[in-house]
Protein backbone atom coordinates (compact mmCIF):
# COMPACT_ATOMS: atom_id res chain seq x y z
CA UNK A 1 0.00 0.00 0.00
CA UNK A 2 1.63 3.36 -1.21
CA UNK A 3 0.76 5.79 1.12
CA UNK A 4 1.85 9.77 1.02
CA UNK A 5 3.06 11.75 3.68
CA UNK A 6 2.41 15.37 3.98
CA UNK A 7 6.49 17.43 3.29
CA UNK A 8 7.29 18.46 6.48
CA UNK A 9 9.12 22.41 6.09
CA UNK A 10 12.13 22.71 7.73
CA UNK A 11 12.45 25.69 10.34
CA UNK A 12 15.17 27.40 7.85
CA UNK A 13 12.77 27.39 5.27
CA UNK A 14 9.70 28.26 7.37
CA UNK A 15 11.68 31.41 8.58
CA UNK A 16 12.33 32.25 5.22
CA UNK A 17 9.25 32.51 3.79
CA UNK A 18 7.46 34.26 7.16
CA UNK A 19 7.10 38.08 6.75
CA UNK A 20 9.69 39.48 9.11
CA UNK A 21 8.28 40.56 12.48
CA UNK A 22 8.04 44.11 11.83
CA UNK A 23 6.41 43.68 8.55
CA UNK A 24 4.31 41.26 10.92
CA UNK A 25 3.27 43.95 13.38
CA UNK A 26 2.90 47.09 10.42
CA UNK A 27 0.28 44.43 9.12
CA UNK A 28 -1.53 44.62 12.48
CA UNK A 29 -1.43 47.93 13.04
CA UNK A 30 -3.20 48.41 9.47
CA UNK A 31 -5.62 46.21 10.26
CA UNK A 32 -6.38 47.82 13.97
CA UNK A 33 -6.90 51.19 11.72
CA UNK A 34 -9.01 49.81 9.59
CA UNK A 35 -11.53 48.77 12.32
CA UNK A 36 -11.26 51.90 14.30
CA UNK A 37 -12.16 54.08 10.89
CA UNK A 38 -15.01 51.99 9.97
CA UNK A 39 -16.35 52.25 13.93
CA UNK A 40 -16.23 56.21 13.25
CA UNK A 41 -17.75 56.01 9.58
CA UNK A 42 -20.99 57.12 10.70
CA UNK A 43 -20.24 59.83 13.64
CA UNK A 44 -20.97 63.09 12.47
CA UNK A 45 -19.62 65.34 15.55
CA UNK A 46 -16.51 67.37 14.66
CA UNK A 47 -14.08 65.53 17.45
CA UNK A 48 -14.98 61.42 15.63
CA UNK A 49 -14.46 63.44 12.37
CA UNK A 50 -11.42 65.11 13.27
CA UNK A 51 -10.26 61.67 14.56
CA UNK A 52 -11.39 59.81 11.53
CA UNK A 53 -9.54 62.30 9.04
CA UNK A 54 -6.11 61.78 11.13
CA UNK A 55 -6.74 58.21 11.48
CA UNK A 56 -7.29 58.04 7.40
CA UNK A 57 -3.67 60.23 7.21
CA UNK A 58 -2.36 57.86 9.66
CA UNK A 59 -3.42 54.65 7.71
CA UNK A 60 -2.28 56.03 4.30
CA UNK A 61 1.58 56.45 6.00
CA UNK A 62 1.30 52.94 7.63
CA UNK A 63 0.23 51.16 4.07
CA UNK A 64 3.10 53.03 2.29
CA UNK A 65 5.51 51.70 4.84
CA UNK A 66 4.36 48.56 4.71
CA UNK A 67 3.94 48.43 0.85
CA UNK A 68 8.47 49.97 0.94
CA UNK A 69 9.00 46.73 3.55
CA UNK A 70 6.80 44.26 1.76
CA UNK A 71 9.01 44.92 -1.56
CA UNK A 72 12.48 45.44 0.26
CA UNK A 73 11.21 42.01 1.89
CA UNK A 74 10.26 39.81 -1.26
CA UNK A 75 13.70 41.19 -3.35
CA UNK A 76 15.82 40.39 -0.55
CA UNK A 77 14.16 36.73 -1.02
CA UNK A 78 14.75 36.92 -4.75
CA UNK A 79 18.33 37.54 -4.21
CA UNK A 80 18.52 34.49 -1.66
CA UNK A 81 16.86 32.48 -4.52
CA UNK A 82 18.90 33.42 -7.27
CA UNK A 83 22.25 33.30 -5.45
CA UNK A 84 21.72 30.83 -1.87
CA UNK A 85 24.79 30.63 0.31
CA UNK A 86 25.39 27.17 1.04
CA UNK A 87 27.36 28.15 4.39
CA UNK A 88 29.35 30.96 5.78
CA UNK A 89 32.09 28.85 4.93
CA UNK A 90 31.47 28.58 1.34
CA UNK A 91 30.63 32.10 1.79
CA UNK A 92 33.89 32.74 2.58
CA UNK A 93 35.82 30.86 -0.07
CA UNK A 94 34.31 32.10 -3.28
CA UNK A 95 34.13 36.44 -1.24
Amino acid sequence: MNTTRPMRLSSSKLTQESKPDKLEALDQEIVTLQIKLESLRNETDIFSVKRWMKLKNDLGLKCKEAQKLTAIWQNGMMFKMLFPVVDSTEYNRVC
